[in-house]
């Protein structure tokens, strides 16, 4: 029994539900509440469907809970390594203290040798030359030590300085990847909410102009474009086989012409009919068309094909279209 206003039976519409929606529920699991939410007010519940969408919303628990376990095992990951840069920095300051002490206890050893020096000078006059040798000697000695622990110091230094800028640059990238993952997440879910209104659209829970219309926007604010609506009746019926209106979306880049498809699903015999649509388009207003895209994300097999054999252009969704494609 054929679904009044839809064109598919109970059956065909089942084998689509089990087809297509768990596909998309196993990539995007934040789907399955928005599913849940739009479908709970619309069909009436049932013992079957009720314990589907529990399980369901079960799944979708264990889903947010294993995420929160990674972020959570990610901030104690975070915070060691942070704790790590923390005991080092008190290492290398207790060095430093360790050090100072050192330096005061030698730097007081040579005071004391100093006048200890002036003193045996002022009793051993003729001891004074050697003894004043072998003071310039211990004198030579301690620059050359020091000038080694300056050398050693300045390598510890560049050491730490090397460390902060290998810190400042793994933060940088795990903040650089965070916000692709962000951007990633912003963008399937642009696609979640395309591919639900294709759904909607093609079972009749929301209207196929109020998606086509969606779709423009989205194409607009990639491109930078201005999707013009075309209308024009078909007298002679070359297109549909009767007289009947012919609707084409246009977009003028340079001087071009571009005709788009944009449809929540597309199959065979729409492909052959925009095609003859575009065909009317050139004879009617005596212009050249330079691309022919279809922008559809449910595009069945046997029209796959077709496109193909036309050389027709198609993208399964908006974001598809980057920059480039309108160049």
């Amino acid at each position: 029994m054929e679904v009044a206003g839809s064109g598919y039976s109970k059956e065909e519409i089942k084998r689509l539900i089990y087809e297509e929606l768990p596909k998309i529920i196993r990539e995007h699991p934040e789907v399955k509440v928005e599913l849940w939410n739009m479908l709970s007010g619309v069909f009436a519940p049932k013992e079957e469907t009720e314990d589907r969408f529990e399980k369901l919303l079960k799944e979708i628990q264990k889903q947010r809970e294993e995420s929160n376990k990674r972020f959570e095992e990610h901030d104690k990951r975070f915070n060691a390594l942070w704790s790590e840069v923390r005991a080092l920095r008190e290492e290398s300051n207790k060095r430093f203290e360790e050090h100072d002490k050192k330096f005061n206890a030698l730097w007081s050893e040579v005071r004391a040798l100093r006048e200890e020096s002036n003193k045996r000078f002022e009793e051993h006059d003729k001891k004074f030359n050697a003894l004043w040798s072998e003071v310039r000697a211990l004198r030579e000695e301690s620059n050359k030590r020091f000038e080694e622990h300056d050398k050693k110091f300045n390598a510890l230094w560049s050491e730490v300085r090397a460390l902060r800028e290998e810190s400042n640059r793994r933060f940088e990238e795990h903040q650089k990847r965070f916000e692709e993952m962000l951007n990633e997440i912003r963008r399937v879910d642009r696609r979640i909410d395309r591919t639900i209104g294709a759904l909607g659209a093609r079972w009749g829970i929301s209207t196929e102009h109020a998606f086509r219309e969606a779709m423009r926007s989205v194409i607009e604010d990639i491109s930078g474009l201005k999707v013009e609506r075309y209308l024009k009746y078909d007298t002679e019926g070359k297109v549909f086989g009767r007289p009947d209106q012919v609707e084409l979306d246009l977009v003028i880049h340079d001087g071009m012409v571009w005709i788009m498809e944009i449809k929540s699903s597309i199959s065979k015999p729409e492909v052959y009919a925009f095609f003859r649509k575009v065909e009317f388009y050139r004879e009617k207003e005596g212009k050249e068309v330079k691309r022919r895209i279809i922008v559809s994300p449910m595009i069945e097999p046997s029209a796959m094909e077709v496109i193909e054999d036309l050389g027709i252009e198609y993208f399964t969704y908006p974001e598809d279209m980057n920059k480039t494609s309108f160049c």
